[in-house]
């Protein structure tokens, strides 16, 4: 039975996602946490600039769409206004930061005028270091996805 959650609260913290998270898939709690967490967190990171302000109506739909051996496919959709707005595809293969990187990714190439995360006017890229997400520059990383507020 896929698992609808309508409270964006993590299962085991107490920051709420930014957008209510529609999740609808079959696969173990594990997965169910770490897509909610890396929402959270880079939802979290787009309270730094303006840019997404005009969501305030929006949120996130979560489908699994294909699950082969250890790996599942996802697509999710940032909704804005209640009208779908932007859409793309990550693999769930276990790491929970690696995913949160790939979000963090997918969201920042969203729109090609909305130039986020920055920090001293420099785009920031979204890494794996030291097996952590993290917002780096200029091959250094600035700061955890989802803690982007206390360095810009």
């Amino acid at each position: 039975m896929p698992n609808e959650m309508s409270d964006s609260s993590p299962p085991n913290g107490n920051l709420k996602c930014r957008w209510p998270i529609d999740l609808h898939v079959d696969s173990p709690a594990t997965l169910v946490s770490a897509v909610t967490s890396a929402l959270i967190r880079v939802s979290n990171d787009t309270r730094t600039t303006t840019g997404f302000d005009e969501f305030h109506l929006g949120r996130w739909l979560v489908e699994e769409t294909l699950q082969n051996g250890e790996d599942v496919a996802l697509r999710f959709t940032l909704h804005k206004q209640s009208v779908p707005w932007h859409s793309f595809s990550a693999i769930w293969r276990g790491d929970e930061e690696e995913l949160t990187r790939q979000l963090a990714d997918k969201l920042q190439d969203a729109d090609e005028w909305l130039q986020w995360p920055s920090r001293n006017g420099r785009i920031l890229t979204a890494r794996l270091n030291d097996g952590m997400a993290v917002w780096e520059q200029s091959g250094t990383a600035v700061s955890r996805i989802g803690d982007l507020h206390s360095c810009v």
